[in-house]
């Protein structure tokens, strides 16, 4: 049965030592063990027609890592354009795994992936409370902020200000004078809050009409294109959006076309 095989089956299959198996399953290259890419392809062909597949619970016993990174999140939509498919193949590169919790605002207990030793760390992208925070330091679990407004140790900020101005500007330079800043956001999420205050003073630098702000309630449905469409048709001196999801901008422009104007974006 595939369930049952085992390091020893690969071995007896290729004739290749337990170590080159072992480096060739763990993607590890250099060090004592050496073996040829003609090597490492014939031993994945045997793993594929054995059907092996490596307990990672046995792996985390024997070498005390997971390899796997923890995600904390209150809100997923937070996390801008292709950020999400960016973490995953970027964790794959390390053959980590990503393992995403959702974090209630109002939480009370600490999120799995805290309470038992489930990832080797974690990324932060809301902010949590206070209480989650201090147990990721009790506990030592190395952890890294993203735009969650701190100022702390192991924090990273994506400049959400800067892509803001350099937006408003592009529309600016082309001619467009009244802006509106499309979200479907409406919690005060702290990047939300920077790129709105950061579009608001650099229209007002350019001395521009001071921008507006549309949340669309629903996403990615029939409900959205016609709040939208509605809010196009009864605010027409809006020539220009800057928006805070890919998603958008396909329903802006078929917006656009209902009313038959060309959207900028």
């Amino acid at each position: 049965m595939t369930d049952k095989t085992r390091i020893k089956d690969i071995v007896e299959k290729t004739g290749f030592s337990r170590q080159v198996v072992s480096a060739v399953l763990n993607n590890k290259t250099g060090g004592g063990v050496r073996f040829s890419e003609e090597t490492r392809q014939s031993i994945l062909r045997t793993v594929a027609d054995l059907g092996y597949r490596p307990n990672r619970s046995v792996q985390t016993i024997r070498t005390g890592r997971h390899n796997s990174i923890g995600l904390l999140a209150t809100q997923t939509g937070n996390l801008i354009g292709d950020t999400m498919s960016h973490l995953i193949h970027g964790a794959g590169r390390f053959g980590q795994l990503l393992v995403v919790e959702h974090v209630p605002k109002d939480a009370q207990e600490l999120p799995t992936i805290i309470s038992e030793d489930a990832v080797d760390g974690i990324l932060v992208y809301e902010v949590l409370p206070d209480f989650i925070t201090e147990q990721l330091l009790n506990f030592n679990i190395p952890f890294v902020q993203v735009n969650n407004g701190s100022l702390g140790p192991s924090t990273v900020s994506l400049n959400d200000e800067q892509g803001a101005c350099i937006s408003v500007e592009m529309l600016h330079q082309r001619g467009y004078g009244s802006l509106a800043y499309l979200t479907s956001d409406d919690t005060g999420h702290h990047a939300n809050t920077l790129r709105w205050q950061a579009i608001v003073a650099q229209c007002k630098a350019l001395s521009m009409t001071p921008p507006v702000r549309w949340t669309l309630k629903d996403t990615k449905n029939i409900d959205s294109l016609t709040q939208l469409t509605h809010l196009i048709e009864t605010n027409p001196n809006i020539d220009g959006f800057v928006v805070d999801h890919r998603w958008m901008g396909s329903m802006l422009f078929h917006a656009g076309n209902i009313h038959g104007k060309e959207m900028r974006t």
